[in-house]
């Protein structure tokens, strides 16, 4: 991820994808966002379900997130415990 802008066409694309083969879509960056030194990146997540709705979206946070496939359930690093 290099910019919101690239970020909002890739939500939108995962959307569209979503809805058209009626599947979740996971996408993710580089956990800290850097990938082969471009200086300027952001960590991204996210998960849009069937229907095209979000389950999570995530932009520079690098917290780890645990999803369950069947339940749509998300736990975020600091709920884990």
């Amino acid at each position: 991820m290099f910019s919101t802008e690239q970020f909002d066409e890739w939500i939108a694309e995962a959307t569209k994808i979503a809805i058209t083969y009626k599947t979740k879509i996971i996408g993710t960056s580089h956990s800290d966002g850097s990938y082969r030194n471009a200086g300027v990146s952001i960590p991204i997540a996210y998960c849009i379900d069937k229907d095209g709705s979000a389950v999570f979206i995530s932009k520079n946070d690098v917290r780890t997130r645990v999803f369950n496939w069947e339940t749509s359930e998300v736990l975020i690093s600091n709920e884990l415990n």
